[in-house]
């Protein structure tokens, strides 16, 4: 996630009353209310979804603030809601040891915190803890659906251990230690959970090389290209959204509502963003006639295309670029017209703003050329990064460009 500074407005001062005054009101309020809140507070059983929402917040680092506006906005949006649905959350707060929470609904419109683990300190994107921590979600509410969101900073597929900035990390900082894609991939194998989407409240994780080598774990993955805003995604809506038919797309649709590019003055900047809904099962297809199209044509690659190409990060050294403008540039428009044809077939929803971020570092998000997924585009001088990509299952079978 991408750090931005929030605005809050004092409370306004209410003029007091006098005494005798007061508590006239308050004997004739409290005789109101009671009767009132007998009447409205009666228990009401939501019927049940067979849905498990599980949300696996590493937020041991700079995002530390925000996990606790977001588990409120996660019982806000699940107090809109219309049925019941199990929340389980791991969460691991900056400088307090990790925790395992249950969010239910309390019959009463809303929604009760239980705290059902605490741990000692630990590293929570350990491949074990994780994987333990998932199985136990689902032993303790058990259902033929799940939902996993996986919650803190994100580098797409990026290796752990890193030769130079950016930071090392791909997914998941819990103080100094990441976790690698394929340390994710066999986590979520070893879980013995199928998900129906996966969510990565993350920057930047919405790339061919981690859909690829997650696919198998998922129906599909909801994520963004680009950076994802502080404040994440907008739980409040998120939620309710879980009751549609078509779970991911829903969520989806409310993330583009609420980074729809008007500005907020809550936050000081234009709500810019994109999000991509990515069928896992079409992977496979797309694979396949990128082999093919790499094969038949066998491009000569030059590696300063990437100053023509569309980028999605904004760090230093750059890595992600869109992955249809870099086939485009690579195979012609005519060699990579299949590429992009299966390519719109791995999607089931994309959106993004024309533009993301402020200043010098705009990231320019041209519709005409922007296809929703990134890509790596091999550099000479990335030498460490080089290595790590040619073990990633999408490097291998699509039996890619050779890397230096």
């Amino acid at each position: 996630m991408l750090t931005a500074l929030a605005s809050y407005a004092m409370p306004n001062y209410i003029r007091p009353f006098e005494m005798r005054h007061l508590a006239l009101l308050l004997v004739a309020a409290l005789l109101f209310s009671c009767d009132k809140l007998d009447e409205e507070r009666q228990r009401v059983d939501l019927p049940p979804l067979d849905l498990t929402f599980i949300i696996y917040m590493v937020g041991d680092n700079n995002l530390s603030s925000n996990i606790e506006s977001n588990l409120i906005a996660i019982e806000t949006g699940m107090g809109r809601m219309s049925h019941s649905i199990n929340v389980v959350a791991l969460v691991d707060r900056a400088e307090l040891p990790p925790q395992l929470l249950s969010l239910q609904h309390d019959g009463y419109g809303g929604v009760e915190r239980q705290v059902l683990r605490e741990y000692g300190e630990t590293n929570v994107v350990d491949t074990a803890f994780m994987a333990g921590v998932l199985r136990e979600a689902a032993e303790l509410c058990p259902s033929s659906h799940y939902v996993l969101d996986l919650w803190s900073h994100g580098m797409g597929w990026l290796p752990a251990e890193l030769p130079f900035y950016p930071t090392h990390r791909w997914f998941g900082q819990d103080s100094s230690a990441y976790m690698d894609i394929k340390d994710l991939a066999k986590v979520l194998q070893s879980s013995g959970l199928h998900y129906d989407f996966l969510m990565f409240d993350a920057c930047l994780m919405a790339t061919v090389e981690v859909a690829y080598e997650l696919r198998h774990a998922a129906d599909c993955i909801v994520a963004s290209p680009i950076e994802v805003w502080e404040m994440g995604f907008p739980y409040a809506t998120i939620m309710p959204a879980l009751e549609r038919y078509d779970r991911a797309v829903a969520v989806a649709e409310a993330y583009a509502a609420y980074y729809d590019g008007e500005y907020d003055s809550n936050y000081g900047i234009k709500m810019t963003g994109a999000i991509s809904v990515i069928d896992c099962a079409a992977m496979g297809h797309l694979a396949e006639v990128v082999r093919t199209q790499l094969g038949s044509l066998a491009p000569s690659y030059d590696e300063s295309i990437v100053r023509d190409i569309m980028r999605y990060d904004r760090h230093t050294n750059h890595y992600l670029y869109d992955f249809g403008d870099y086939m485009t540039k690579l195979l012609g428009e005519e060699g990579a017209a299949p590429v992009k044809e299966a390519l719109d077939g791995t999607f089931r929803y994309r959106y993004s703003t024309p533009t993301f971020g402020t200043g010098s570092s705009k990231l320019d998000l041209d519709p005409s050329r922007y296809t929703g997924i990134g890509s790596y585009v091999p550099r000479m001088s990335y030498t460490g990064w080089n290595a790590y990509y040619k073990t990633l299952q999408w490097f291998e079978d699509t039996e890619h460009l050779p890397i230096y």
